[in-house]
Order: structure tokens, then sequence, then C-alpha cells
């Protein structure tokens, strides 16, 4: 008697994820950790010190790109999904990461407006645009991990290439950047070397997973074959009802 354990075969090529992809995703995370980390640890500190911010303020000026983020990341997710079969992720890659860096090296360039609350309502702005720019791209990025390869293992592999790489990004962001504005001279052009220097890293690091998405091999269960359909997206509505019904989510 013969048992089958499973509904789907894939050939064992389609399970071979080569060094080389693995660390052109993995890579990537450096870019996106630094734009994570650099502005959460130091925007605070600029916006107080070089811009005459109060702290509270700075803080209220920093929370509101954070509380969109929170709207922005499961429509970009919905968007990204539904454009998969016609786009590929390539374009929220290639559109996402040179706006972010560039969002990221604009936030240490502006200068101290007319007054205090226009100083701080157009870092909110710049920064709210810097964020939607940075969630177009992470999004897609993540989903890549699930494409790339059928195997479970070789996915698990991939994944922890980028913690391997998240590590060096949250050390660059968190160790560097602040010996980096004494280097460049300190004062406001101290910070816009940083700017530019980490905007410049990011940008490219983030470039590195473009050549990735490439159609890979995906096993489809039996069932669904032989169904001769394949089931619809989800509403965005709907994923959203479905989150909130995980209690432990």
């Amino acid at each position: 008697m013969t048992v089958s354990t499973a509904e789907s075969v894939t050939p064992a090529s389609a399970n071979s994820l080569p060094l080389g992809r693995m660390l052109m995703y993995g890579s990537d995370q450096t870019g996106v950790q630094i734009i994570r980390d650099t502005p959460a640890l130091l925007l605070p500190v600029f916006m107080s010190t070089m811009q005459g911010i109060s702290p509270w303020l700075a803080g209220l000026a920093i929370l509101v790109p954070k509380l969109w983020l929170v709207l922005c990341d499961p429509l970009v997710d919905s968007w990204s999904d539904r454009r998969k079969a016609a786009w590929g992720r390539t374009p929220f890659l290639l559109v996402g990461a040179p706006l972010t860096a560039l969002g990221f090296g604009l936030l240490f360039w502006l200068k101290p407006l007319g007054s205090v609350g226009e100083t701080a309502l157009a870092m909110a702005v710049l920064y709210t645009l810097m964020a939607t720019a940075y969630s177009v791209y992470p999004v897609p990025y993540l989903a890549l991990a699930a494409e790339l390869s059928p195997d479970p293992h070789q996915r698990t592999t991939l994944l922890a290439w980028r913690i391997v790489f998240t590590m060096v990004g949250v050390v660059a962001g968190a160790g560097f950047a602040q010996p980096l504005i004494g280097w460049a001279g300190g004062g406001s052009r101290g910070w816009e070397a940083m700017g530019l220097v980490f905007a410049g890293i990011s940008g490219l690091a983030m470039l590195c997973p473009l050549p990735l998405p490439l159609p890979v091999p995906v096993p489809v269960p039996r069932s669904v074959c032989a169904a001769g359909a394949v089931p619809a997206a989800m509403p965005f509505l709907q994923q959203m009802r479905k989150a909130w019904d995980n209690r432990p989510f």
C-alpha cells in the first residue's frame, strides 16, 4: 500500500536557492534597518538641538507617521498582492527604494522655518512621505521570502540571512550615526553628511533584491487543480476582520 503525504509535487531543482540569491535578498535588510532605526533614535535629538523644537512637539511630529503606517502597511500589502500577477514585486521595490532613501536624506537637511510649529509640521509631513515610500518597499520585499522557494527549509535559511543583515543595519544605524556626525564636523554640516551617507548606503542596499522577483514554480494543490480554479484574493476589509478576530494576533 502506498500512502501519499503531499498534495503536490515540486521538482527538486525548484527547491534549490543559491547562496548568492540568499545574500541578495538578505543584504537589503541593512538598508531597511538603517532607515527604520536611525530616525527613531536620532530624529528627536536633531529636532530639539538643531531646529529648536520642544521634545514633546518633536515626539508628536514623529508619532503621526508611525500611526499612519498602521493603516498604510495593510493597504500596500493588499495592493501588492493584487498587482503581483500583472507587475510582480519589482515595481514596488524599484519605486520604494530611491524614494525612501531620498526622504531619509532630506529629513536631516531641513532647516528651521519661520516658527517652531511650522518646522515641526514640515518635519511631520516629510517624515510621513518618507514612511509612505518606506511602506511601499518592505511590505512587498517581505512577501518575496515565501515566493523565492517552495521549500520551507530554504525559506528558513533565507530569513536567517535576513536576520544577519538586520544586525548589520542595527549596528550601523545605532552605533555609527553619531560618530559620523562628529567626524563630519558636527553641527548642521555633520547631520547633513550623516543623512547623505546613510541615504546612499541604504538606497544601494535596498536595490540588491531587484533581480530576485523571477517566476518560481509554486506547487498547486491537486484539489485546486481538480476544481479547475484558483481561489480569488480575499478582499482587504475581510482580511482586516480575519486579523482582528485572531485573538493571539
